[in-house]
């Protein structure tokens, strides 16, 4: 049996946030033209671009 292909959506991830959290995250998509999906894993990459993270480096910290 062969391993399954990866997608690019192999992992979820689920957090908590208040409840007035979201409704800036959903407008603040709404604004760049993106989905709140999209908009957080943009959002997220970037910061984690100026931390100075990269899959380079999260490979060779595995």
């Amino acid at each position: 049996m062969s391993a399954p292909e990866k997608t690019g959506f192999d992992a979820q991830v689920h957090f908590r946030v208040p409840s007035d959290f979201m409704p800036l995250v959903h407008y603040a998509a709404r604004r760049q033209g993106m989905t709140t999906s999209s908009f957080v894993r943009s959002t997220l990459h970037k910061e984690l671009e100026r931390l100075g993270v990269s899959y380079a480096t999260a490979e060779q910290a595995a």
